[in-house]
């Protein structure tokens, strides 16, 4: 069974920080000073407004050379909420210096790996005070850098700030370029990373009883209902069991949405959920034929790598009460399995995949 990572919200952190800190909201913390001050904030794809920082996540991968950050990001508008188009991912990645100095022609840039286990091991690596500095110079260029531009003619088409980015490159030079804003952001945390506790055999604990009784409650079951038997069943899908799992099933048949409440109870706090090339935690039932999107740049397939916990949406609020509400059950990443980069275009990004799933009450009460 592959280690599974959860991240937790931890206390406040300055809004920019570093980009190898695993963090909630605030600003994304690009790799070099070029994105920085010249790559443009990504853009809804429904209303084409600025999107927020949802989570900063540093997870360079076993056996690649690079540094490798995964940016995801959303659109605070109610209106665009029940659409995966609301959601961007972002993947940007950069040479580990040792390995800058020695790398070859012949290094196969498009490295497949086998997971992911160093995500943990640099998870609590707030970045030093060399980086913190660092941030801090290229925060307040930034500023000084809008500030100077906000007598500069706009371009009056629209089309220009609408990332196209499966084809961005990004240059100094690059006038359609729209510099990050330091407006559109959410209150900022750091995010401590463990590995996910183990299930107790001899007892579950306390919470995961009360959350399966209130739901059994809620259901018309019985609080005695052995759910482990048809979790079991429902894997399994034994003739000899499918009786005694249909009769026990809530109302609306969601099996799903137990498991993953029940899994969830080992540590309800969680934000994050990460296991590269695992298996996603759902809340609802996939299609059967379900594949995520290929890789667009090198036509790999793409894999699971991380989710978003409901328990994140009670920490992302913009400064200022300003009206902003995410709504979502668990957003699903996926990323190339290949991990595909180009050393010569280094701020050039990888877009990724994210699914967005409800919790099934969202869609029943949709249907009043």
């Amino acid at each position: 069974m592959m280690d599974v990572f959860v991240g937790v919200a931890d206390e406040r952190s300055p809004l920019k920080v570093s980009w190898n800190v695993n963090k909630i909201g605030g600003l994304p913390d690009w790799m070099t000073v070029t994105e920085e001050l010249n790559l443009k904030q990504p853009q809804c794809k429904i209303c084409q407004g600025e999107l927020y920082l949802v989570v900063q996540v540093y997870c360079p991968l076993t056996g690649s050379v690079y540094h490798r950050t995964l940016y995801v990001f959303n659109c605070g508008k109610k209106s665009c909420q029940q659409d995966s188009r609301s959601w961007s991912v972002i993947r940007t990645q950069k040479l580990a210096q040792k390995q800058q100095e020695t790398a070859s022609a012949h290094h196969n840039k498009s490295n497949a790996v086998e997971n992911a286990q160093d995500w943990a091991e640099d998870a609590d690596d707030w970045g030093s005070e060399e980086d913190e500095e660092e941030a801090e110079t290229i925060f307040q260029s930034l500023k000084a850098s809008n500030h100077q531009n906000n007598g500069e003619e706009k371009s009056s088409d629209s089309s220009d700030i609408v990332p196209q980015l499966n084809n961005l490159s990004v240059s100094a030079t690059n006038k359609s370029l729209q510099r990050a804003s330091v407006k559109t952001f959410f209150d900022s945390f750091y995010m401590n990373v463990f590995m996910e506790p183990e299930v107790d055999d001899a007892r579950s604990g306390e919470y995961e009883q009360k959350l399966l009784m209130d739901y059994a409650e809620s259901e018309g079951l019985s609080a005695a209902t052995n759910w482990d038997s048809i979790f079991a069943a429902k894997d399994n899908d034994a003739d000899s069991t499918k009786e005694t799992y249909e009769k026990c099933l809530p109302s609306h048949g969601n099996s799903v949405f137990l498991k993953f409440t029940k899994r969830v109870s080992r540590c309800p706090e969680q934000c994050v959920r990460y296991c590269w090339s695992g298996k996603p935690l759902l809340m609802a039932s996939l299609p059967v034929d379900f594949k995520p999107p290929s890789c667009q740049f090198c036509g790999a397939a793409r894999v699971f790598e991380l989710q978003l916990m409901p328990s994140l949406i009670t920490f992302l609020h913009p400064p200022g009460g300003k009206d902003v509400t995410l709504d979502f059950g668990t957003i699903l990443v996926y990323t190339c399995s290949r991990n595909c980069w180009e050393d010569d275009k280094p701020a050039a990004m990888r877009e990724e995949s994210a699914i967005l799933q409800h919790d099934p009450d969202h869609e029943i009460l949709g249907r009043l």
